[in-house]
């Protein structure tokens, strides 16, 4: 274990980068409900790219830490 990445339960905690924005997208069309619901807008590519880039114009990008959780499956 690092310090980027935590067990905890059967969950496994990890910083996301942009390798994991195809996971990210996948994740993010599988709840397009909550996307159009929230934001108005369907889970896409384009959403997830938001997720993991935006971020406000007075701090920079390095600040942003987006955290992944996944329920291990062994």
């Amino acid at each position: 274990m690092s310090f980027l990445e935590i067990d905890f339960f059967q969950f496994h905690a990890r910083i996301l980068k942009e390798a994991e924005l195809p996971q990210l997208t996948e994740l993010c069309i599988a709840c397009t409900d909550f996307f159009q619901l929230v934001e108005q807008q369907l889970g896409s590519e384009k959403t997830a790219r938001e997720i993991l880039q935006e971020h406000p114009s007075n701090l920079p990008i390095s600040h942003k830490i987006v955290w992944g959780f996944e329920k291990d499956f062994w």
